[in-house]
């Protein structure tokens, strides 16, 4: 019941707590997102890559960094038993600002069941194989549209996940 009570609350905290948006670029928050996933990095040997270009954009830099977090973890977390999780993070420019994506070679899921995915409280594996309290996804949801952007996922039983997220250029951000 704890859990379940503190996710409710860093879910409801998101527009205020949030920071006032600062320019920063987008490498930082997902560094800070690496760096706290160390220790599962390392007991997965989990490889992780980026390609793009990383551009500097109006962010609250800790709450992108629960957003790489989040979607990193997860890939982590839905990994094939005795595979060593691969995932690649990408950027690239998308109609006015930024699509960001995290694609690994996970379980993944029944696309149909995508809308359901960023839902708070909604879990697309069960929860005796799997533990969690389906929050995060929403959670990530809900920081990406504080910032004016979007997201999805797009995945296959047995192949992988691609969740993506975007932000604006956001212009005049202090």
């Amino acid at each position: 019941m704890k859990d379940m009570l503190d996710a409710i609350l860093a879910y409801s905290r998101v527009d205020a707590e949030g920071r006032t948006l600062e320019f920063a670029s987008v490498e930082l928050p997902l560094a800070h997102a690496q760096e706290a996933l160390a220790a599962s990095i390392g007991a997965t040997n989990a490889v992780i890559t980026t390609h793009g270009v990383w551009p500097s954009l109006g962010m609250d830099v800790p709450q992108i960094a629960a957003v790489f977090q989040n979607l990193l973890g997860n890939a982590i977390k839905y990994r094939h038993p005795g595979t060593d999780p691969q995932i690649r993070v990408t950027s690239s420019r998308a109609h006015g600002g930024w699509r960001f994506e995290v694609q690994d070679n996970g379980v993944g899921f029944d696309s149909s069941r995508a809308g359901r995915a960023f839902q708070i409280f909604q879990r697309l594996h069960r929860r005796s194989k799997y533990e969690g309290m389906g929050v995060g996804l929403a959670l990530v949801k809900r920081i990406v549209q504080r910032h004016g952007g979007r997201v999805g996922i797009d995945s296959e039983v047995g192949i992988g996940t691609t969740a993506w997220f975007t932000l604006p250029e956001a212009p005049g951000v202090s």
